[in-house]
């Protein structure tokens, strides 16, 4: 089955909300970038997720078999696509649209290198 954890860019209370949203039984593990010093959309957030999984299965798990679900699309999208991995937003169309128009040029042109791939 799947290796199911969260990256956060926050500090150590985030366990405290995952615990109180009855979360924790249903995830495998939580990285914040207050306890592992880095945050997204560094690939070392992503990397470190990976190596997370791969201790908890007890294999290596490559980028490529990794999906990362997010709201950002500087943070989330972007940092998962230049780890190597695949990335779904959920959030709303309208401030995704607003969000990526605002990033400098040379990371949407990025974003647009990396999803175009994709989308043929």
């Amino acid at each position: 089955g799947a290796t199911i954890g969260v990256i956060s860019n926050s500090d150590v209370r985030y366990h405290d909300v995952v615990r109180n949203l009855g979360l924790s039984a249903h995830l495998d593990f939580v990285h914040v970038s207050g306890e592992t010093g880095w945050a997204k959309p560094d690939p070392m957030a992503f990397e470190e997720a990976l190596l997370a999984a791969g201790r908890l299965r007890g294999e290596t798990v490559a980028a490529k078999h990794a999906v990362h679900v997010g709201m950002s699309a500087s943070n989330d999208i972007l940092g998962a696509l230049d780890a190597g991995w695949s990335a779904v937003y959920c959030g709303d169309a309208n401030m995704q649209i607003d969000e990526v128009l605002s990033l400098p040029r040379d990371q949407i042109a990025r974003l647009a290198d990396k999803l175009s791939p994709r989308l043929s």
